[in-house]
């Protein structure tokens, strides 16, 4: 199903810098491996993704679209080297909106490249995810049930733990586990969140491996989970 042909494209639609690491970070690193053309989308800078004292700490001067500028290059530094085509559509962090224009928006960049695959996050209708991440979800779903072109659609696992998320499909990224973990150290502005750590991911990737039946032989093995939308085959 996730097999790819040369020159086939694969989009990635992430709400915020890091998402894409966090979440599917090995699977990029397969697709490319295949000869995937793979588009990073992004939606917002990540300006919102700052804590109260971290902001105090900065100080009064600190201006928030410097430091959204700061983690869009993260992500760029995270992906050095890789050859996708990463930029972001520059809106407000945590107030994504499902509604005409950003369907209209995401729905241009979905008709300029065209893609075979797409993958985006999981909709949580629990409330427990980023509420970016659910409008995102609903917004990128809506459009590509409407493009025959889109053989196959994946939501992400979520960050967070005790949303209604259900994997169906299982990526093996073992071949490129530590590069994901040195791209998620990347994100300095972030550090200290649970989700960026080595110990949580290590964690996931094991529920992940017990889940998909390679209980008795995980190994050391490492996957990425995701949730099948659509498989046409």
């Amino acid at each position: 199903m996730l097999t790819i042909k040369n020159r086939e494209t694969a989009m990635v639609i992430m709400a915020h810098p890091d998402d894409a690491e966090i979440n599917c970070f090995g699977t990029i690193c397969r697709l490319l491996e295949q000869g995937a053309q793979v588009i990073l989308l992004i939606a917002t800078n990540g300006e919102g993704g700052i804590s109260v004292s971290e902001e105090q700490r900065l100080g009064s001067d600190f201006v928030k679209e410097e430091f959204s500028d700061q983690r869009l290059t993260e992500t760029a530094r995270a992906f050095e080297g890789m050859e996708l085509h990463l930029y972001s559509l520059y809106q407000k962090d945590g107030c994504l909106t499902f509604g005409r224009d950003l369907v209209s928006l995401i729905e241009a960049e979905i008709n300029r490249w065209n893609p075979d695959l797409v993958i985006t996050h999981a909709s949580d209708p629990t409330g427990y995810d980023h509420q970016d991440h659910d409008v995102l979800s609903k917004v990128v779903t809506n459009i590509c049930r409407r493009k025959t072109r889109v053989r196959t659609l994946l939501h992400s696992q979520p960050h967070v733990i005790g949303t209604s998320f259900q994997p169906n499909c299982f990526i093996e990224v073992t071949e490129h586990w530590e590069r994901k973990m040195a791209a998620l150290e990347c994100h300095e502005t972030q550090q200290g969140r649970y989700y960026l750590s080595r110990a949580y991911h290590e964690s996931r990737s094991l529920i992940n491996g017990v889940l998909n039946g390679s209980g008795n032989d995980l190994n050391g093995r490492r996957f990425e989970a995701f949730s099948c939308v659509r498989a046409v085959i």
